[in-house]
């Protein structure tokens, strides 16, 4: 009786062994299975959010190269550059000071602008149109508009803060220098395009393409 009692207790230890052998073998095989989905998981989701990032990249590159694009089609435009030298010369001139607003008006309807403005060779502003309020004129764009017409070539401002009238709002502006005529020899002014990032930037940057 006491060797069949001794049988038994060994044969429910090796019982119990085995099962403590199963579970911790299930269990091992589930931690492998779980960190090998984890860091495949891992892996695909770097891919995807690799790829998108690469796909916004080019989006924002392609989108600068048509602001950029914008203000190369008024650089050394003979036609434009004619029409700001006659309304400075007289700003009476209804006539030349229609045909700019309509240009203006133009740019600003179908390029995401918020406001344009002419300022002068000294930095003062000349005309403007704009549906920003309040008035977004940045004291730091007559020296910028001084400096752009020093160089005689397109000027892209980052984004910075607008410090005028106690606002916090961020823009970029694109600086367009304008001569009397090709040769950058007779400065009449600077064409601000001024670019409210809240409009596409940023909730283009912030839209994700798939479900996240």
């Amino acid at each position: 009786m006491k060797n069949h009692n001794e049988k038994e207790k060994r044969t429910l230890a090796v019982y119990i062994f085995i099962f403590l052998l199963l579970v911790a073998g299930i269990t091992a095989g589930g931690y492998v299975s779980y960190r090998n989905f984890e860091q495949e998981f891992r892996r695909q989701a770097e891919k995807q959010i690799s790829a998108i990032a690469e796909l916004k990249v080019d989006e924002l590159v392609n989108w600068r190269t048509e602001r950029l694009s914008d203000a190369g089609f008024l650089y050394h435009n003979p036609a434009f550059s004619a029409l700001v030298e006659r309304y400075f010369e007289n700003p009476d001139d209804i006539e030349a000071q229609a045909q700019l607003l309509s240009r203006l008006e133009y740019y600003q309807v179908y390029n995401q602008y918020d406001k344009l403005y002419l300022l002068d060779a000294t930095g003062i502003e000349r005309l403007s149109i704009s549906i920003a309020t309040p008035d977004l004129s940045d004291s730091h764009l007559a020296q910028d508009a001084i400096d752009c017409l020093r160089s005689g070539g397109v000027t892209f401002l980052d984004f910075h803060h607008e410090a005028s009238a106690g606002s916090e709002e961020i823009h970029l502006h694109i600086l367009v220098p304008i001569f009397a005529d090709e040769y950058n020899n007779n400065p009449l002014g600077v064409l601000v395009l001024s670019i409210n990032p809240e409009t596409y930037l940023y909730p283009y940057i912030q839209n994700w393409p798939i479900p996240s």
